[in-house]
């Protein structure tokens, strides 16, 4: 219950430890470990230790991936705490059976509160996506889904919340979801408050109605768009939405060390610091430094080449090497044409190892990129990213690995970037990567939190 209750939720490193627990307990097995769960989970609570004590153990249940304990999470999700609420919404994601969705549906009609509201929605969206996957997505239970997310779109306040609920609506399109969009553009034009929030809502919206429709009025042409809506709601014909790679046999590229490449707009990050010219780990014992031996700066250059080599022109891509600083290849994604391919390649063999980790000022750069302007197509933003590194945070800004890890999720929560990890292991000390919250348990974390996979080298 570390970081989920008020005393501990503010202590740097709690979600760290919290995760170490969580990876322990799903080692934990068998009928008691589950009857334990399921009887902390529906306990009453008077305190907030109780509360905290729940959540966690809703937490697990999810961890467990028994598609067994579904119906008891979606009963949960009319509980009157909204934390309660919100992670028996994960927990029903990590579960993955898609028979729950319209029991999230129906809570996410009622919904309120904005940490419940988005982790509903958000679970709708893997839910849905399994079901589709697996050959069983109804097209009735995917249109509730999306009218229950134009309703709360209409509801909330909180623009990262609205921002994610845009983009569901994107990927589920139905007509339904016209008019609530269109009142996203009136509600964000020339209000005050967050103006980057603001604008960057308005963008998200304003991109997903021409997207669904075709028409191309600008986003203050507000008037417009309401009324192409009340002439043409009865024949609007909705575009479909192109499929995109949901799983590792339909990848858009190869992979980058074994992770396989699913988004269309990429960027892969890679760490030049000093440490990276030492020898990469090889199967059998190698001495470092000697001859014929590749560096870990060789490997990662190698991988990276290999992955853009395989992406297609449709796709787009970048690259952020960082040392004391972070540097850009380019100052936006650019197309994988031959030329710029090529161009990579020659960049990749001028790579030279030197300085510290400024893990954070590249993660920064990468996600906060989007596409360059070109025959109508509007600047889109990141959807996956790969990170390698192979020590700690050093430099910069933030150094601290809790605090990246929280900083990175206020950023990425509603820019839904999936975040990949490669750790490619600093032999010299093995008792640093335990005693410092940093090196490969950052970068687990950071892909865990993140919708991305996480490997070791």
């Amino acid at each position: 219950a570390t970081g989920l209750e008020p005393k501990s939720a503010r202590l740097p490193g709690a979600v760290i430890v919290r995760g170490a627990a969580e990876s322990a307990l799903d080692e934990c097995s068998g009928g008691e470990v589950h009857a334990l769960l399921l009887d902390t989970s529906t306990a009453g609570a008077r305190h907030p230790e109780d509360r905290a004590l729940r959540a966690a153990a809703v937490r697990a249940l999810g961890g467990t991936r028994e598609a067994v304990f579904w119906p008891v999470l979606a009963e949960l999700l009319a509980e009157p705490d909204a934390q309660l609420r919100a992670t028996a919404a994960r927990a029903l994601g990590d579960l993955g059976n898609h028979r729950a969705v319209p029991h999230v549906t129906r809570a996410l009609c009622v919904e309120g509160d904005p940490v419940a509201l988005q982790a509903m929605v958000e679970t709708l969206r893997v839910l849905l996506a399994i079901a589709q996957r697996a050959g069983e997505l109804d097209p009735l239970m995917q249109i509730d889904a999306s009218r229950a997310v134009a309703g709360a779109l209409a509801r909330t306040t909180d623009w990262r919340v609205a921002a994610d609920l845009v983009r569901f609506l994107d990927r589920h399109r139905t007509r339904d979801a016209i008019p609530a969009l269109i009142e996203v553009l009136a509600r964000t034009e020339g209000r005050p408050g967050d103006d980057r929030g603001r604008r960057f809502l308005q963008n998200e919206a304003h991109r997903t109605l021409r997207a669904m429709t075709g028409a191309v009025f600008g986003a203050a042409d507000v008037d417009r768009w309401r009324a192409m809506w009340e002439t043409g709601k009865d024949t609007l014909q909705i575009v479909p939405l192109r499929q995109q790679a949901e799983h590792e046999k339909a990848t858009v590229a190869g992979s980058f060390f074994g992770i396989p490449v699913l988004g269309r707009r990429v960027v892969f990050i890679l760490d030049r610091s000093g440490s990276m010219g030492a020898a990469a780990p090889q199967p059998q014992a190698t001495a470092a430094g000697d001859a014929g031996v590749p560096t870990r700066l060789d490997i990662a250059r190698q991988e990276c080449w290999n992955a853009v080599a395989d992406m297609g022109p449709d796709t787009f891509f970048n690259v952020v090497v960082f040392s004391d600083r972070a540097r850009a290849w380019k100052g936006e994604l650019v197309p994988a044409t031959v030329s710029n391919k090529s161009a990579l390649r020659t960049f990749l063999e001028r790579l030279v190892p030197n300085g510290s980790t400024n893990l954070w000022d590249a993660l920064a750069t990468a996600i906060e990129m989007r596409t360059a302007i070109s025959e109508g197509r509007q600047r889109e933003p990141v959807d996956e990213i790969f990170v390698l590194s192979d020590g700690y945070p050093s430099s910069g800004e933030v150094t601290d690995a809790a605090t990246i890890t929280l900083r990175i999720a206020e950023l990425n929560r509603h820019a839904g970037i999936r975040i990949n990890t490669v750790f490619i292991g600093s032999q010299e000390s093995e008792l640093d990567r335990y005693a410092q919250p940093g090196g490969a348990a950052l970068m687990k974390t950071l892909a865990q939190q993140n919708g991305g996979s996480h490997v070791e080298r």
